[in-house]
């Protein structure tokens, strides 16, 4: 199995203020992986993402 992986930051918070780069790959993704949020929900960043990736399937990961 081959693939590629990106490491993508959501930009200072803003959903407007990602980069153009950043939202053409995560309209390409199959799989997004985000830090989850407090309590379960979603997170600041993956809340940005959300907006520009239409991807399979997204899985949100406890990252400390």
């Amino acid at each position: 199995m081959s693939g590629k992986l990106y490491a993508l930051s959501s930009g200072p918070g803003a959903a407007d203020l990602i980069t153009v780069r950043a939202a053409r790959i995560l309209g390409q993704l199959d799989v997004l992986y985000a830090p989850a949020g407090r309590k379960g929900g979603d997170s600041p960043a993956l809340s940005i993402v959300r907006e520009y990736g239409r991807t399979r399937r997204s899985a949100a990961a406890i990252f400390r």
